[in-house]
């Protein structure tokens, strides 16, 4: 996790940002792994990856194929998903790295639940011809060059070509005070559906080319690191909606000749481009000081293009006026953004740090356009900003003990959320300036080194990961939110587990607690059975989850089983407010897996 002014080259998100780390090629010629896994509800996993180094070429790739029923009707998947790597080493200053990332996969929906079906049984569904459908393609090509010891620099350019499709019947959009959740999906007498499914489908084509460059001097004795660099976005996404056919198919045609008076209707350019310029410092100020300054600038330029149809409904549900309304809107915007972090080494085991950094997050049109029966979009919605504090403690003592405790303030000005409005729609806008704050830690205790510390057969550690959260909208418009706690903020999250094992053998056991916590800005209560928001609001319950595993390597095989949600807790963790709903979505209950793989 990275956060403070380290965070501001990486972009403008609040709360830092989670770097996560590619698998890079092994150092033998040739390395293969397979790993087979077979679970409950039809789980088949197979995964297979190949990579080594030979010279000055070095690759690595693997592709993987899921498929599965789910543990609800209505729910069965299938993904593919794959990479590929090729890095070459010119010398010992140059190389080059070219990646492909490729996601793709369809999944049936079983569709949202009430908070009364919910109760009734999680594993029910009243949807049979929901979809949804992701193809995603990413390839980055990326250059290092060192030009002496104090010196390097790195270029990347990266394109995006990716598509979303959802097709599903979520109620019958002309009935706004009907609830989506448990509206019929009607059949005549033969067994067709009467209705058409509702179709959203979204494609998604950027480009990116980002350059830094790093430099290490010494000042006044002292080395300082500085890295300037920038980064140039350019994206043409668009968004059509409209309806679907009767059938049951996974088919993401818009039939817009067979339905014109359809009420979710709209077509959208969303062409973005963006520039950004960056900078930070290390200043080593001591041998236990430093000091880290930072900076970003930004200039974001959002269109929107496009049109979307007003259909107006008499009262018996038929259609009265049907109008094409153009939506066309042009906003740019400039701004500069500062953070700094410190950390003073206070001895070999501790180490005190902290991290401040102005944020921001800009709305774009995409988020707009896109309607459904229960969500809509405030037209006037405004970017968000604010700034992330951080304070802590970290260390490590010997082999016994790693530990990181540390404060936190997040402050949202404008901070986007939901309310309701007269028709029980969920309607996102800004909500106005919200605090979260609190504190957490992390230990993990390596208690084999205290038992038998000349020992490298055994393994016994314990780790806690602790957050108390407390959050409160400041200030507001909106009536009845001033002073309510900010909605996905549980107040307590706890996670603790136990890894044991003697030579091969390894055993885990993790257990999780999550309190409860809001979903609308309101702090709204579960709506009374018959109420046409019923499962839409409401809080998430609090719940725990328990997951056990096994494994055991010999030679070059290793065997793995386990059970997830071993004490079969009936919990959601989300109510959607679109797909895959609306409404609670029902986590898996207690489920197995067992996996065989081989590394040659």
């Amino acid at each position: 996790v990275i956060r403070g002014a380290a965070a501001l080259q990486y972009g403008t998100q609040f709360g830092g940002l989670v770097n996560f780390v590619m698998h890079t090629p092994s150092k033998k010629s040739l390395e293969l792994k397979l790993r087979n896994s077979v679970g409950s509800y039809g789980l088949i996993n197979n995964f297979l990856s190949l990579g080594g180094t030979n010279g000055k070429l070095s690759y690595y790739g693997y592709f993987q194929y899921k498929q599965g029923n789910g543990f609800r009707n209505n729910s069965e998947y299938a993904a593919r998903n794959g990479y590929a790597t090729i890095q070459y080493k010119f010398n010992d200053k140059t190389r080059i790295k070219v990646d492909y990332t490729k996601l793709d996969y369809l999944a049936k929906q079983a569709g949202g639940l009430t908070d009364t079906q919910f109760a009734a049984g999680p594993d029910y569904s009243n949807r049979e011809r929901n979809w949804f459908d992701v193809d995603w393609n990413l390839v980055a090509a990326r250059l290092d060059h060192e030009f002496n010891k104090n010196t390097r620099a790195s270029i990347q350019l990266s394109y995006l070509d990716a598509s979303r499709k959802s097709v599903g019947f979520r109620g019958d959009p002309s009935k706004l005070n009907q609830n989506p959740i448990t509206a019929l999906d009607e059949q005549d007498m033969d067994g067709r559906y009467i209705l058409p499914r509702d179709i959203i489908n979204g494609t998604f084509r950027n480009v990116a080319l980002e350059s830094k460059l790093i430099q290490t001097q010494d000042f006044f004795s002292k080395s300082v690191t500085t890295l300037i660099g920038n980064k140039i976005y350019l994206s043409n996404n668009t968004s059509d909606q409209g309806p679907g056919s009767r059938d049951a198919d996974a088919n993401f045609r818009i039939y817009s000749e067979d339905f014109p008076d359809y009420a979710n209707q709209s077509q959208f350019d969303f062409p973005n481009s963006n520039v950004s310029l960056f900078a930070e410092q290390i200043w080593r100020l001591t041998d236990k000081l430093e000091l880290t300054p930072g900076i970003r600038w930004e200039y974001i330029h959002t269109e929107s293009k496009g049109i979307y149809n007003s259909v107006v409904y008499d009262i018996a549900g038929n259609p009265i006026a049907n109008n094409g309304l153009s939506d066309n809107r042009d906003l740019s915007r400039k701004f500069a953004l500062l953070g700094l972090g410190i950390s003073y080494q206070i001895n070999a085991a501790l180490q005190l740090y902290g991290n401040v950094s102005q944020n921001y997050r800009s709305v774009t049109f995409s988020d707009i356009r896109v309607a459904s029966p229960s969500f809509r979009v405030d037209p006037d919605i405004q970017d968000e900003s604010g700034f992330t504090l951080d304070l802590g403690l970290r260390g490590r003592l010997k082999k016994i003990l790693s530990y990181d405790l540390g404060a936190f303030t997040i402050l949202y000005d404008e901070r986007i959320g939901i309310v309701f409005d007269d028709r029980a729609n969920r309607v996102r806008k800004n909500i106005g300036k919200a605090l979260i704050y609190g504190v957490e830690a992390f230990t993990d205790y390596n208690l084999m080194s205290i038992i038998d510390k000349d020992s490298d057969r055994y393994r016994f550690n314990i780790f806690v990961n602790c957050a108390v959260t407390g959050s409160e909208y400041l200030e507001s418009d909106v009536p009845n939110v001033e002073g309510k706690q900010v909605e996905f903020i549980p107040g307590f999250n706890f996670k603790t587990g136990i890894k044991g094992g003697y030579r091969n053998l390894l055993l885990n056991l993790q257990y999780s607690y999550l309190s409860e916590q809001y979903t609308d800005v309101e702090n709204s209560q579960l709506a009374p059975l018959g109420d046409s928001r019923n499962g839409i609001i409401g809080p998430v319950p609090s719940y725990n989850v328990m997951d056990f595993s096994v494994s055991y390597r010999w030679n070059k095989w290793k065997v793995e089983t386990g059970v997830n949600n071993l004490l079969d807790e009936s919990y959601y963790t989300r109510r959607a407010l679109g797909y895959p709903g609306p409404g609670i979505i029902p986590s898996d209950p207690r489920s197995w897996y067992f996996t065989l793989g081989l590394t040659l």
